[in-house]
C-alpha cells in the first residue's frame, strides 16, 4: 500500500480587535487583494506565467484549496462605526495530511505574504512563528447542527465544502497522467468494439509501456488504491458528520461531570454489590463497560490495580 495523507478541512477564525474601524477592515482587505488576490490569474492566461503565490503552493504540493476573507460583524446603529459584533480574518484551508503540519508549512510557504495581512492586525503576527502559533490556536470545527456553542471544543455551525476525502494531491495528479495517455490512447484505437474492449486495450497498454517511467508510477500509486474515494456527501464518507440527539447529549456535557457521575455510580454500585454480593469478575467487566461510554479515550487508560 503506497503511504498515502488523508485530506482535511481545515477552518480559522482570528478575531480582529473589537475596536477596529471601517477603515482598517478596508486596508486589511486590500492587503489580501495585493498579496494573495486574482491579480496573478491576469498573469497565467495571458502568458502561461504563474505568480509567486502558485508557484510557493504548487511547491507545497498539499493545499488544494485555499481562501481568505475578512468577515465583517454588525456595526452598532450609532455613528461611531463600532461593531456589536466581533470581526474576523476568516481562513479556510483543505491540505493533506495533519492540519496543525500543514498549517506551519503554509505559513512557511506565503510567509512574506501572510506577514503584511495579519502583520495588520497584530504586529507580533509579522513574524511567522507567531502567526503559526495563532492561526494553529484559532481553528474551529464545522458542525451541521444549531447548537455549536454547547461543545466543549471551538466549533461553529455551518455546511463543510465538498471534497474528496480518499484523494490526496498526488493522487490527482497520478490521475491526470493516467487520463491523458489514456485519451491518446481511445483516439488511436482503430478498430471497431465494445466500450469494455477498449478499455482493456487501454489498460494493457499501460501496463505494457515500460518507456514512460512518469506513468508506470502513476499506474503503481493508483492501482494500490483499496477502493474508489468517495465524495464528502456520501453516505460512509469519512467526511459525513451523522449525530443524533444522544450524541450531541453526549458531546455537550463536560468531560468532569461524565467523570463525576461515573464515580457516583460506582460508589452505589459496590453498595448495591455489598447487600446484593456480585462476584468480582463481574464488578470489573460492569464497570469497565461503563468507563468506555462515559470516559473520553478509553483506550488509553490502562487499569493497574486488583479487583
Amino acid at each position: 500500500m503506497m503511504d498515502r495523507e488523508a485530506q482535511n478541512f481545515v477552518t480559522i477564525l482570528t478575531k480582529l480587535h473589537p475596536g477596529t474601524k471601517t477603515e482598517k477592515l478596508n486596508e486589511i482587505e486590500q492587503k489580501i487583494a495585493d498579496n494573495l488576490g486574482n491579480y496573478s490569474l491576469k498573469v497565467s492566461i495571458a502568458d502561461g506565467a504563474k505568480s509567486n503565490v502558485e508557484v510557493a503552493l504548487d511547491k507545497l504540493g498539499l493545499v488544494h484549496f485555499a481562501s481568505l476573507h475578512v468577515i465583517r460583524g454588525e456595526v452598532s446603529p450609532d455613528k461611531s462605526k463600532t461593531a456589536s459584533e466581533p470581526h474576523y480574518l476568516f481562513l479556510e484551508l483543505t491540505v493533506d495530511g495533519p492540519p496543525d503540519d500543514a498549517i506551519n508549512k503554509f505559513v512557511d510557504a506565503l510567509s512574506d505574504q501572510l506577514s503584511i495581512i495579519y502583520g495588520c492586525i497584530d504586529p507580533v503576527l509579522k513574524n511567522a512563528s507567531e502567526i503559526k502559533k495563532r492561526l494553529i490556536a484559532d481553528q474551529y470545527q464545522i458542525k451541521r447542527n444549531p447548537w455549536p456553542n454547547l461543545y466543549s471544543h471551538k466549533c461553529i455551525n455551518g455546511l463543510p465544502f465538498s471534497g474528496t476525502a480518499g484523494l490526496d494531491l498526488k493522487d490527482m495528479h497520478d490521475d491526470t497522467v493516467i487520463a491523458d495517455y489514456a485519451q491518446k490512447q481511445i483516439q488511436a484505437f482503430d478498430r471497431q468494439g465494445s466500450a469494455a474492449d477498449i478499455f482493456r486495450h487501454v489498460k494493457k497498454s499501460i501496463i505494457e509501456n515500460h518507456s514512460d517511467a512518469t506513468l508506470g508510477r502513476a499506474w503503481k500509486r493508483a492501482s494500490s488504491r483499496k477502493r474508489t474515494p468517495n465524495f464528502a456527501e456520501d453516505l460512509d464518507s469519512s467526511w459525513k458528520e451523522n449525530w443524533s440527539q444522544f450524541k450531541l447529549f453526549t458531546a455537550i456535557i463536560p468531560s468532569w461531570l461524565k467523570l463525576s457521575a461515573l464515580l457516583v455510580f460506582v460508589a452505589i454500585f459496590f453498595f448495591m454489590d455489598y447487600i446484593f454480593g456480585l462476584s468480582g469478575e463481574t464488578k470489573v467487566h460492569e464497570i469497565i463497560g461503563l468507563a468506555e461510554g462515559c470516559v473520553p479515550n478509553w483506550d488509553k487508560v490502562r487499569y493497574t490495580g486488583s479487583p
